[in-house]
């Protein structure tokens, strides 16, 4: 008969018990990661353009219009970091993609694009080229959302097309 060894924890210090090497790896490497997963300004990046089919495939709606009216508010989400949000006014004149809830030639669509961000923090920056839009460019939306306002896909869900 084989004598087996049974550890008589009672006896060990709390050092021994819960200190082990392997144990303060494990801890360690949970802190560490507690610390910067937990952290957004870590993990967020921005976005990489969307591929032509990317775009086809996400969009609940493509429209193709005008853009009769932008209006633009700032929202501060926090002290530092300030988007421009953007409401733009498009006057339809083809629906490439989906079915819109009310028969109109207008469609309301919204967007955001970063106007400031606190030192030292990275992340999305909204939709491209929401600055650069101008009163009667043609353009083609690719929107998501189920009702007005539609909101654009980021970051290039806008396609001026003169």
């Amino acid at each position: 008969m084989q004598a087996t060894f049974v550890p008589n924890f009672s006896r060990l210090s709390i050092k021994d018990r819960f200190c082990s090497r392997s144990l303060l790896s494990v801890v360690r490497l949970a802190f560490f990661l507690a610390l910067t997963v937990g952290n957004s300004s870590v993990v967020n990046a921005a976005l990489p353009p969307l591929s032509e089919s990317a775009l086809q495939n996400y969009a609940r709606v493509i429209v193709v219009g005008t853009v009769e009216s932008i209006e633009h508010k700032r929202n501060v989400r926090e002290p530092g970091s300030i988007d421009l949000i953007y409401t733009l006014t498009i006057n339809m004149t083809a629906v490439e993609k989906g079915t819109l809830p009310v028969q109109s030639k207008k469609i309301v669509a919204q967007g955001w694009q970063l106007e400031e961000r606190s030192n030292g923090k990275v992340g999305p920056a909204g939709v491209n080229g929401l600055r650069d839009l101008k009163k009667g460019h043609t353009v083609r939306l690719f929107l998501f959302g189920k009702d007005e306002p539609f909101g654009i896909l980021e970051p290039n869900g806008i396609e001026v097309l003169r």
